[in-house]
Formats: structure tokens, C-alpha cells, sequence
């Protein structure tokens, strides 16, 4: 939560200063699986007072093909193949485009940072961006996707579906 807070506004000052009040409730909230009360102190921390934000904290996680088995992996059970892995991509996502200042979207985000693995901003065409089981539009404003969709630890976590 606090990487998050930093990626976001530059600082951990937020997060860092909750109350002692705040601090219990939000990891109460987290405990319990109550949604209303973190959303209470979560907004806290994604509208800080005097703070403008600057970054999206955006994780991308890319399947890698497996890998050969060495000695110290267990061999897969006949029949089965090889566990994949998963490469995780976290780079600084401004909250506007830099050339343009018009909002960033989650398909401009992925192009400036994945442009091999999503050429286009706005479809598409070799890989889907999927948040929480579902597939994401690529138009979407990333800071408002953000806020709607951020995990616990403040961080918007996108898993990559290769197409094709």
C-alpha cells in the first residue's frame, strides 16, 4: 500500500500519516472483507489533500513459456505439461500522456510500455489486458480505472491473455 501511495504521488506521506484510528480500520477492513469500510480510508489515500497525483501504480502480468526442468524442479505428472511462468512488468505510468496531456488510457499505458506485445492503443490485436476475470477495454481512463479497480494494495494489477 505504501509502494502504491509513492507511485502515485511522489511521496508515502499519505499512507504514512493515517491515523492510528485509520491504520486499524483499514487493516480491519482488509480482515473482515468489509468493502465499505476500506473504501472509507482508501479514498483517503487516492484523493490526498494538496497532493496532485502523478502516476498510476500498474502492475502487467505477462505468461512466459515454461521452462526445462532442471534437478531441483519436480517433474510434471505424465500427461501434464510444464507450469508456465509469469513475468511481472511495473514501469511508471504517467496520469496523462506526455506528448499529448490527454488522459492516459489502459491502451496508450500498455503500448508505451509493451508496444511489441500491444501495437495498437486501442484494440486488441495480440494480447487481451483482463482485470479481475474480465477483459478490459483498452479506451478505458487508467485513473479512473484505478480507483474503480485497484486491488487492496493500491496497485492495478492487469494479467495479459495472449490471443491466437
Amino acid at each position: 500500500m505504501k509502494e502504491a501511495d509513492f507511485v502515485r504521488n511522489g511521496t508515502a506521506r499519505t499512507a504514512m500519516s493515517l491515523s492510528k484510528q485509520d491504520s486499524d480500520s483499514l487493516w480491519q477492513a482488509v480482515r473482515s472483507h468489509d468493502r465499505a469500510l476500506f473504501n472509507t480510508i482508501n479514498t483517503k489515500l487516492l484523493n490526498p489533500p494538496g497532493l496532485e497525483l502523478r502516476h498510476v501504480p500498474l502492475k502487467i502480468y505477462l505468461p512466459t513459456s515454461a521452462s526445462r526442468t532442471t534437478a531441483s524442479e519436480t517433474i510434471p505428472e505424465e500427461g501434464k505439461p510444464p507450469a508456465g511462468h509469469i513475468r511481472v512488468v511495473q514501469a511508471l505510468i504517467p496520469i496523462q500522456q506526455s506528448s499529448s496531456r490527454q488522459p492516459q488510457t489502459l491502451g496508450t499505458a500498455l503500448n508505451s510500455t509493451l508496444p511489441a506485445i500491444f501495437p495498437s492503443r486501442r484494440n486488441p490485436l495480440l494480447a487481451q489486458p483482463v482485470l479481475h476475470g474480465a477483459a478490459a477495454p483498452m479506451t478505458a481512463n487508467l485513473a479512473e480505472l484505478s480507483r474503480a479497480a485497484a486491488y487492496t494494495d493500491g496497485f492495478l494489477h492487469v494479467a495479459t491473455v495472449m490471443l491466437g
